[in-house]
């Protein structure tokens, strides 16, 4: 048996980021055409039932022309976090997390240097750094307390998403306060991050406290948490 064999002369070169993106394109309509499009071989999960059943409400068969509908595609649920004023944030009981040093984009083809945006960030932010690339905002992670969870337990009676005045599907990975502390009762703290909305504003999102409890509830549970006491 010979232990070299003759080196192939159909080797060809390809574009390594031509091939990367092509590839990750057709994964992710695989994905989406496997996990999302309801069929009716695995139609019994429930998102999959309502999508079919719209559909067929509506005339949507296989020979039936193309429509788009908000009604097939299924209404949900969703609720937004709150955003607090980063002059009364006390940044000093935060946990800092700096941006990226490097470039990262959401597209295959990212603007060039003269269209990225520059400027200085408000002074009221700590901790910004600049990078070899451009200034970055920095984000600051501040945690639930017992207190907080107290609090939400007791209103739950006030959230729509919990007593039942809202019977939409909920988004799957973007769970509200209320449902994490339903679920994970174990837990007696909670990671959120403080966003910055923006170089020039000084409106903070506070990323993972997605609600839908009354605003009085709200304003009670954010200043449960150590650095936005003042909030």
């Amino acid at each position: 048996m010979d232990e070299h064999p003759a080196e192939s002369a159909d080797i060809e070169s390809i574009d390594i980021a031509k091939e990367m993106e092509t590839s990750y394109i057709d994964y992710a309509m695989s994905t989406i055409v496997s996990r999302a499009i309801p069929d009716v071989r695995d139609g019994l999960k429930p998102v999959q039932r309502r999508l079919l059943y719209s559909m067929d409400e509506l005339g949507g068969g296989p020979n039936s022309a193309y429509k788009k509908s908000a009604r097939i595609v299924g209404r949900l649920k969703t609720g937004t976090p709150p955003r607090v004023a980063a002059d009364t944030i006390n940044f000093s009981k935060t946990l800092v997390q700096q941006g990226s040093p490097d470039p990262l984009w959401f597209s295959f083809d990212p603007p060039s240097p003269d269209e990225w945006h520059t400027g200085t960030p408000d002074p009221v932010y700590p901790n910004i750094r600049p990078t070899d690339w451009r200034i970055q905002m920095a984000c600051y992670q501040v945690h639930t307390t017992p207190v907080t969870h107290e609090l939400i337990r007791s209103n739950l009676h006030r959230a729509p998403i919990h007593n039942g005045a809202i019977k939409a599907s909920g988004p799957r990975y973007c769970p509200s306060i209320e449902d994490k502390v339903v679920r994970f009762a174990s837990k007696d703290s909670h990671g959120l991050f403080l966003e910055p909305e923006g170089f020039r504003t000084r409106e903070v999102y506070v990323q993972g406290a997605n609600t839908s409890l009354p605003e009085d509830v709200q304003a009670q549970m954010i200043r449960s948490i150590p650095g936005l006491e003042d909030a």
